[in-house]
């Protein structure tokens, strides 16, 4: 087949007296669109109106998900007065597109308030800007919660957001998915000073029209516990006097819980943390000497016996990476592996033939005036080819507003 690419984007230009591209089957102009990157869809749904229906169909997004060869990634960097999106775009070579992201967020200050990250799920983005209520007291925020597709121009929040009065409080957001009710849920954690658990209330998009206390006790949880959401429910550590267990937070029936842990896993290890990798729940560990990282996968969930080591990075590695903050992020399709340095705020690329990394550059120029102020946020996406809209018209996400 000739190039993909160059087909699609130069069918308007044949000759009159030609075959058009848009004549053939719809099964083959699909098996094109699933060769492109998402920035060549996106600029496709601009061609002509039969295309933007066939990628602005909901099974469009499902059946690219499936069938694409590219690993897409969301990174967001942000300072205290901006925050960035970019989406990284790379091709089974190796090579990337890096693509700024136009997408509208939440108007904030310069000086009182701050955008965070919540969470990315099924193509859509939940973010937390923290306002302060009054200039007088920091002890009193506004939290609200905003959801955006990042292909998409478009801010909606949530009609619930209330003043918190954090006093000496703490809070965390975490965002689940219930396939059965197809609504997303926010579990809004709060801690003492002493980072031991508080409370707990939970938010049903589309449902609820305000937080609910979460009445299953999560006084395990910890202001460090590091976690990871997969398959429906938040995973996290517990640790006790002799042993870490792996607890689990049922976004669907709204419960805690505990699954089988790795055969082994004990308190040896310095530093361990939760993630998911090609569709399976891993672990990543960290010996005391730092001069490995191991990364298990359950590949049957829930079966303890079913933990296998899939990667094992050994030593070497360049004095400019923080070993220890590496976090694991997808594994490429020409078997290189992508990590983000979190520390760092840098995209890295680990070779394991050649036992090399190499640094993934996002370039933007503002970036570079405020080195002590950037956090990262990365995570894989699967693009979602339809704007949010859609689903607000179907009522899926009950009433939002929409963000100046």
């Amino acid at each position: 087949m000739p190039n993909a690419k160059f087909c699609v984007m130069n069918s308007v230009n044949l000759p009159s007296s030609g075959s058009y591209i848009v004549e053939l089957p719809t099964d083959l102009i699909l098996e094109i669109f699933f060769k492109l990157s998402t920035r060549d869809l996106l600029c496709s749904m601009g061609v002509c109106k039969s295309w933007y229906n066939l990628i602005a169909n909901p099974d469009f997004t499902n059946n690219y998900t499936r069938n694409s060869h590219f690993t897409t990634i969301v990174l967001s960097k942000r300072s205290y007065n901006f925050k960035n999106f970019f989406l990284l775009e790379i091709a089974p070579s190796g090579e990337f597109i890096q693509t700024p992201i136009k997408s509208k967020v939440p108007t904030q200050a310069k000086t009182d308030s701050m955008i965070s990250v919540i969470g990315l799920l099924d193509g859509l983005l939940f973010l937390l800007l923290r306002r302060l209520h009054d200039h007088c007291d920091l002890n009193k925020v506004k939290e609200e919660v905003y959801i955006i597709n990042p292909l998409f121009r478009g801010c909606f929040k949530l009609e619930d957001c209330r003043i918190v009065d954090k006093g000496s409080c703490l809070t965390q957001y975490k965002l689940g998915f219930v396939p059965s009710t197809n609504k997303f849920k926010l579990l809004r954690i709060v801690f003492q000073d002493d980072r031991r658990f508080q409370e707990a209330n939970i938010f049903s998009v589309g449902e609820d029209v305000k937080w609910r206390k979460l009445e299953e006790p999560l006084s395990l949880l910890s202001k460090d516990t590091q976690g990871s959401y997969f398959n429906g429910a938040y995973h996290y550590f517990v640790k006790d006097d002799n042993d870490v267990h792996i607890h689990t937070f049922d976004f669907g029936k709204e419960k805690g819980g505990q699954i089988s842990k790795r055969p082994g896993l004990l308190r040896k290890y310095w530093k361990r943390r939760l993630t998911s990798l090609d569709n399976r729940l891993c672990l990543v560990e960290f010996p005391i000497n730092f001069d490995e990282m191991i990364i298990w996968a359950m590949e049957e969930y829930g079966v303890s016996l079913s933990w296998s080591r899939k990667i094992l990075l050994q030593s070497w590695f360049p004095s400019n990476i923080d070993f220890a903050e590496l976090i694991p992020l997808e594994l490429l399709g020409n078997g290189d592996f992508l990590l983000l340095d979190w520390l760092r705020s840098k995209l890295v690329r680990f070779n394991r033939e050649t036992k090399k990394f190499s640094e993934i550059k996002v370039s933007d120029r503002n970036f570079q005036s405020f080195p002590r102020e950037i956090t990262s946020y990365a995570t894989v996406y699967a693009p979602r080819f339809y704007s949010i809209r859609r689903d607000i018209a179907r009522g899926l996400y009950g009433v939002l507003e929409m963000s100046d």
